[in-house]
């Protein structure tokens, strides 16, 4: 057996999805220990990948279509799983999704084996037998495990209160400092816009299309990243609206962009990063969502929707603007407010690289967890 710390991601989904994970298992490389991946393919981000690093192992079983196939499937997942982790007999097991919460609470009854829990999104709350069944495996993980990992303040309240973990921790979901680039001031003959991540309607709505319509100025939107299986065909109608509007010229989608490094570099020449999430989401997302914290990394100014969550955490730090980003006359008006007042637009900018430095990086907050990890697995 390695002299090595070893812990191993488990995730019913590619893993390479999730920039957070990304980092932690970096940080721990970083740190000596030995860091596997235990993945499958996606329907969305199957062109994702990590960025090559020493110490980190991707491994990953292939992307199954929902159906009775799919439950077939999952069980072989979790039994590859427990293989694997049996052999190995990793110090840390680290799970990371809805899907994972069974097998992370299966290997926690293997003697040596201590197991996390990160959950990036909660479990859906409608009452079905499945959703059910995973929020009884997500209590029984939370638990059992050393530490339990949220991105957001307030979903790790109620954690805390319905489900009485040994301890949680907040880590919101920010870039490492090694991901902030050297950005000068950019000043350029348009306002060019920038969106990544999943490409639905309640993250980059049509009314963006609308709202640069409006715009008497020169103004340009290029977007990355995957469609998800909820709204196949939305980036096709994102740019159709665009044509229809006699702006095809000025809306650019750039695909999926296999790596963070491959697209903070094409981020870099934008402006201005839309967070434009829909006035009443599904549940509380600042900390949680990294594109503003990426966008602030690659010298992009916010425009955030007009809430108390977002306006308290970001607006009030000096770093955003805010608008209704389910009218189009407001985002417009915030563009205008961009384009109009250069000065104050890269205050805002400063700003928040100032915060990336001092508190919104990753191994600022993601510490806490190494000191859990590296104090429990002191093996005898």
């Amino acid at each position: 057996m390695s002299n090595k710390k070893h812990v191993v991601y488990v995730q019913y989904t590619n893993p390479c999805a999730y920039p957070p994970l990304e980092h932690s298992s970096r940080i721990l490389a970083s740190r000596g220990w030995q860091v596997t991946f235990l993945g499958t393919g996606s329907w969305g981000g199957k062109d994702l990948r990590f960025t090559n690093e020493n110490n980190v192992t991707l491994h990953m079983m292939n992307y199954c279509k929902p159906g009775w196939v799919q439950k077939l499937h999952y069980v072989r997942f979790w039994l590859w799983c427990f293989m694997r982790c049996v052999v190995s007999r990793p110090h840390i097991v680290y799970a990371s999704d809805a899907w994972s919460y069974p097998i992370g609470w299966s290997l926690s009854f293997i003697p040596g084996i201590k197991v996390a829990m990160h959950e990036h999104d909660t479990p859906s709350m409608v009452n079905t037998r499945v959703n059910r069944l995973i929020r009884w495996f997500r209590r029984k993980l939370a638990q059992r495990a050393i530490i339990c990992i949220c991105p957001q303040e307030n979903r790790a309240a109620r954690i805390k209160l319905e489900i009485k973990p040994k301890r949680t921790q907040v880590v919101f979901n920010c870039p490492p400092l090694l991901e902030h680039l050297n950005v000068t001031s950019k000043v350029d003959v348009a306002l060019r816009l920038w969106f990544h991540g999943s490409i639905v309607p309640t993250q980059l709505p049509l009314q963006i299309i609308d709202a640069m319509a409006q715009c008497e100025f020169p103004i340009q939107l290029q977007f990355c990243g995957y469609e998800t299986i909820g709204h196949p065909g939305y980036v096709q109608e994102l740019l159709d609206r665009a044509k229809t509007l006699a702006i095809g010229n000025r809306v650019e989608y750039l695909g999926s962009i296999p790596t963070r490094k491959e697209m903070f570099a094409a981020a870099s020449k934008c402006h201005v990063g839309l967070t434009l999430f829909a006035m009443q989401f599904r549940e509380p997302m600042v900390g949680a969502s990294n594109k503003p914290f990426d966008y602030l990394a690659c010298g992009l100014t916010l425009l955030v929707p007009d809430t108390d969550e977002w306006r308290i955490f970001f607006v009030d730090a000096g770093c955003a603007i805010a608008c209704d980003s389910e009218h189009v006359e407001s985002i417009a008006n915030s563009l205008r407010w961009c384009w109009e007042n250069h000065d104050a637009f890269a205050d805002l900018n400063r700003r928040g690289r100032e915060l990336l430095s001092e508190r919104w990086n990753y191994e600022i907050q993601f510490q806490p967890v190494v000191e859990v990890f590296e104090q429990s697995t002191n093996r005898p």
